[in-house]
């Protein structure tokens, strides 16, 4: 690929994270009872942040096209993204509607559920980017497919359009379908996806289909160029017209598992600007989840490519 100003460009939801680990399960179900967490942690979060931050700590130049409040929520979500080398120039500041603070309630199990608010979250309209800067990125990741406003059925597709017309790849993560644009809502996106990641219970939503191969076949014909389905605890299987196979997870003993899905795809997109065929790609993005497992917050335990690389040599995969 071409020289281009940004090696990455994420695009998606951002919010600002309270975390609280070792929850034991059903411990807020009875009232007047006090409830003890292991550890507090505030941290800014949202797929599109996790994804920036990672690939900016794996020293690629990364952009963030996001919205955050003109407050005191929006302001420190810019800060620490500064802190972390995330380039935010082209972050939208608003005076409509507020920033997510979004509430993770971690077990000690590794999972976790979410408490957010019904406040209205601003998000990305079309006049809120110019398509030049899209035109000198390598690599363009919609991280939030299905929760990112209007620009689902109207400005993605022309991004990827504009992104693939001028050499560089498109990447979509999916999310829920937070405003009810149904599963067929962006199929006009995908004959402009290069890599689609979403997760199995997403791929159940888009496509109905239930085996991985079908799944996978069913979004190959509606254009996309590859699809990789993330399997959690059983890895990811890829597949695209000259290529079929699974990946298997590694090993480890899960601590949180929130944002694994944002660093996998992280991974993904930093294996693709370095040039990495798919099989190492796919083995470097399942690292990339299992460090992230490993640590307490969404982007908490990635911090460079050789320890990645690391723990690929060292870790056992399942």
């Amino acid at each position: 690929m071409s020289t281009k100003t940004y090696d990455v460009i994420c695009i998606g939801l951002i919010c600002q994270d309270m975390i609280m680990s070792g929850l034991a399960r059903g411990g807020l179900e009875e009232d007047g009872t006090t409830v003890y967490a292991d550890s507090f942690t505030y941290t800014v979060g949202g797929d599109c942040a996790n994804g920036a931050v990672i690939l900016s700590r794996l020293k690629n130049h990364t952009g963030l096209l996001t919205v955050v409040d003109d407050k005191q929520t929006g302001t420190m979500i810019r800060e620490e993204l500064i802190r972390e080398g995330v380039d935010v120039e082209p972050v939208k500041v608003s005076s409509e509607g507020e920033s997510m603070i979004s509430v993770v309630l971690v077990r000690p199990d590794g999972s976790h559920n979410f408490i957010l608010p019904r406040t209205q979250t601003p998000t990305l309209k079309k006049t809120d980017y110019d398509l030049e800067m899209f035109r000198h990125t390598k690599v363009v990741s919609a991280n939030s497919l299905f929760s990112l406003g209007s620009i689902d059925t109207d400005g993605i597709e022309e991004i990827f359009r504009t992104v693939q017309e001028s050499g560089g790849k498109t990447v979509a993560d999916t999310n829920l379908d937070l405003w009810g644009i149904g599963p067929r809502g962006v199929d006009k996106v995908f004959p402009y996806t290069d890599y689609l990641i979403p997760s199995y219970s997403e791929a159940l939503y888009i496509t109905g289909k239930e085996t991985d191969d079908d799944i996978a076949d069913f979004l190959l014909e509606k254009g996309v160029k590859h699809v990789i389905l993330k399997k959690g605890s059983e890895g990811c299987f890829f597949k695209s017209r000259e290529e079929r196979f699974y990946v298997p997870a590694y090993k480890i003993e899960a601590v949180d598992t929130t944002g694994c899905g944002d660093n996998f795809t992280a991974g993904i997109v930093h294996g693709l600007l370095h040039g990495w065929d798919h099989r190492r790609i796919t083995r470097f993005a399942c690292a990339c989840g299992a460090v992230n497992a490993m640590a307490v917050g969404a982007h908490a335990g990635v911090k460079s490519e050789e320890q990645v690389l690391a723990f690929m040599e060292e870790q056992q995969r399942i």
